[in-house]
């Protein structure tokens, strides 16, 4: 689809005088990239103060409007802090500070100014790291939007606090329409313009990303113990990593994750405040890249085991708290994903027999399994001919599979058999009359 527009224009001035000397004030509202925003909240001063929201195109319209009087619109949003804003944002605006790589125009330089004081500084950075992780849920000292007349000048666009710049649209003795007005806005905290404006483009179809392997071996978990579980990454010269890790706190209960050789690591890289209900949170960024080396883990993950149990069944990766994403030096964005190599976990599947046996009307066929997986229950008669076929799925540990004499059509001694990707057992059974 596409977006057009019809503007018309009295340049023959053949429409009828406003007679009732009303004016109309409209524009729209827009970001850096000229995508528009939606649900922009403006307020326009007059003797009736009028307010409305813009819609998906970002456009707002003020009618009715005395003429000759001075107006003042003031733009204002609120509302997800958090979007558009990454560990990515954490390490561009670490460059700029660090006159690595200047960020390149005054609203980028005004967004990464999240404290609000007029300067851009490792504060900053701290209080955006602590949003990215859910510490906080809101900027302390600054909303979510700014905005600034979309027509303003930046004396010196290197540094837009130089002179104060205008926050509102502020117009003297209004005697004509103004229909172009243009306003200009800023998500705090998004230097990279990864903030999503509007429902347009929210709807987008979006591509899946590369994948990071955040690779780990699994293990069965002994009650009353505790482990240690090193993570490895599958790419080199990683400079972000963000993610939620959701596990099961009836099995597990967290008891810290560190790294040696995560560049400027430390604890502000994680938010385990929500621990207890199985779910931290990682948000880890530096200039200096991690290199990736065969032997080398990234991080290690401590818990003591309250219940026994299996460590893929235990932990994911989620979105609970922060999307999963990842960084690289050659500035390519990943996904991260656990993957778990099974080197240590015997896989076990045991047939318990079905019960009762022989059985008229119905029986139950038990088995024992040492992993989640989806399972296949193949009954065959006498003489080799498959008669029945279920899928199912199964969770670690005992379960059962209800069989009815019906399924079967007739009497007589059957062959069953439960069938794994790895693995497969058999047995006999018996529909009596």
């Amino acid at each position: 689809y596409c977006q057009t527009f019809i503007e018309v224009q009295d340049n023959m001035k053949n429409c009828p005088p406003n007679l009732n000397g009303n004016i109309i004030m409209a524009g729209t509202v827009k970001d850096e990239a000229g995508k528009t925003l939606e649900n922009v909240n403006l307020t326009v001063n007059s003797n009736q103060p009028k307010s409305m929201t813009t819609d998906k195109n970002g456009a707002f319209l003020f009618s009715g409007l005395k003429k000759g009087q001075d107006y003042i619109i003031s733009p204002e949003k609120d509302t997800n802090p958090t979007n558009g804003i990454t560990t990515i944002d954490l390490l561009t605006i670490q460059k700029h500070i660090l006159g690595i790589k200047q960020l390149g125009s005054p609203y980028k330089v005004i967004a990464a100014d999240v404290d609000k004081n007029g300067y851009v500084s490792t504060k900053d950075l701290f209080e955006l790291r602590k949003l990215i992780l859910q510490l906080i849920d809101k900027f302390p000292n600054n909303k979510s939007w700014r905005f600034i007349d979309g027509n303003y000048v930046f004396p010196d666009p290197k540094n837009p606090f130089l002179s104060v710049f205008p926050e509102v649209l502020n117009y003297n003795k209004v005697n004509n329409d103004m229909l172009n007005l243009n306003v200009m806005g800023i998500k705090v905290g998004d230097v990279d313009g990864s903030a999503i404006p509007n429902q347009i483009i929210e709807n987008e179809v979006r591509s899946e990303l590369p994948e990071l392997q955040l690779s780990l071996t699994d293990q069965k978990l002994i009650e009353n113990t505790e482990i240690e579980v090193p993570v490895f990454l599958n790419q080199t010269n990683i400079q972000t990593l963000q993610f939620t890790l959701k596990f099961d706190e009836t099995k597990l209960e967290l008891i810290n994750i560190s790294s040696k050789t995560l560049p400027d690591w430390s604890a502000d890289a994680i938010n385990d405040s929500r621990a207890n209900e199985g779910i931290i949170a990682m948000a880890w960024y530096s200039l200096i890249p991690f290199v990736v080396d065969q032997n080398t883990v990234a991080f290690t993950m401590r818990f003591k085991v309250k219940e026994s149990g299996i460590l893929s069944q235990s932990c994911k990766i989620t979105r609970d708290l922060i999307e999963p994403m990842a960084y690289s030096e050659s500035e390519q964005t990943l996904t991260p994903k656990l993957r778990y190599s099974d080197n240590n976990i015997k896989k076990t599947l045991m047939n318990h027999h079905n019960s009762p046996n022989p059985f008229h009307s119905e029986t139950s066929i038990n088995y024992y399994i040492s992993y989640n997986s989806d399972i296949t229950l193949n009954i065959y008669d006498i003489n080799g001919k498959l008669i029945l076929s279920k899928q199912t799925f199964a969770e670690t540990g005992l379960n059962q599979i209800l069989l009815r004499a019906t399924d079967l059509k007739h009497s007589g001694l059957f062959i069953y058999e439960i069938v794994t990707p790895w693995e497969r057992v058999s047995d006999k059974m018996i529909i009596t009359d």
